[in-house]
């Protein structure tokens, strides 16, 4: 399974940091078959090498939460 991440948005809009990145948070059900996905980019730094900086936040379920 691959993980797809999408952004759109001009220059000229909010949600980065002065350094010119840009802000992602991602919400992820920790024992979902693609899930550890997040972690091997973070550990690898592909979020840096993109600009990006990642926050996450582990749901155990769907709508419930």
């Amino acid at each position: 399974m691959a993980l797809a991440v999408s952004a759109c948005s001009d220059d000229s809009s909010g949600g980065g940091s002065p350094g010119g990145t840009r802000d992602v948070r991602f919400g992820y059900i920790a024992d979902y078959n693609g899930a550890s996905l997040l972690a091997i980019a973070r550990e690898r730094g592909l979020w840096k090498k993109h600009g990006l900086t990642a926050s996450y936040r582990v749901f155990v379920n769907g709508p419930v939460q």
